[in-house]
């Protein structure tokens, strides 16, 4: 096993993202009109003020999209300085400082909006995948949960929620949660590789196997995946498939990260 240790540790890592949070990265027309709806502070600021809000929010949607998570959290202070009421500023700010691995910063930022706005299905899904990043998986449950009653059809959010019972050793709850997200995506690749990665845990190696391909075959680099797929042939006597698998994927893998 010495030659599967350091791809073991990476994947590890890589698992843990396995998620996903909300960044709004709509126009900036329909980002004023998200802000008006849920702030209720734009019709008391000049048009100019909002032509400025607009732009600073571009500039620091850019910047979070080019992970250059500083410079957004630059442009998210000047959003907020503008409309502190904002929770899209607010909710920016929490997704970058998440990112820079600051999760309890986040958490206190997160915690603000849900004064504003204790609905927020962004929020509340953004702090429980934070809640997770911390190891706190019955809390993020709770809070997807909430989501989940705004929006029952969110694949995004049931995929976190499977993600959290992953993480709780709850392998079958967690597929339900995955089957659940396919059946509103079947080409959602967080919930296809999640799912494949909870069948090896409760040793069903082939149809982990069918679903690791599946996931494979969208991002043939997925690192996880890899893993996950090397060792389920690995538990199903194929070693050196395994071994001639991983050999091929690894380039890939590398291939990518170079470019």
């Amino acid at each position: 096993m010495t030659f599967y240790l350091v791809i073991f540790f990476i994947s590890l890592l890589n698992f843990f993202f396995l998620g996903h949070s909300y960044s709004d990265t709509s126009g900036t027309d329909s980002a004023l009109k998200n802000i008006s709806n849920t702030t209720g502070t734009s019709s008391s600021t000049s048009i100019i003020e909002e032509f400025n809000f607009t732009n600073v929010i571009k500039n620091a949607l850019s910047s979070f999209n080019s992970d250059d998570y500083k410079s957004a959290i630059m442009w998210y202070n000047k959003a907020i300085n503008l409309d502190p009421l904002s929770i899209e500023a607010i909710n920016g700010k929490g997704l970058s400082l998440s990112e820079l691995g600051k999760p309890h910063e986040a958490i206190e930022l997160y915690d603000k909006a849900l004064k504003i706005d204790p609905n927020n299905k962004k929020v509340l899904n953004n702090k429980g995948y934070t809640l997770d990043e911390v190891g706190k998986h019955q809390e993020a449950i709770e809070l997807y949960d909430k989501a989940l009653k705004i929006d029952p059809n969110n694949k995004q959010i049931l995929n976190n929620k499977g993600y959290s019972l992953f993480l709780l050793g709850k392998y079958t709850q967690a597929i339900e949660l995955y089957d659940k997200a396919l059946k509103i995506d079947p080409k959602f690749i967080d919930a296809l590789a999640n799912k494949g990665s909870a069948f090896y845990r409760i040793g069903q190696y082939a149809n982990a196997l069918e679903w690791l391909n599946k996931a494979l075959k969208i991002d043939p680099a997925l690192l996880v995946s890899i893993y996950y797929k090397t060792r389920s042939l690995e538990e199903l006597g194929e070693s050196q498939l395994a071994a001639e698998y991983f050999k091929n994927a690894s380039k890939i893998y590398y291939e990518k990260i170079g470019n």
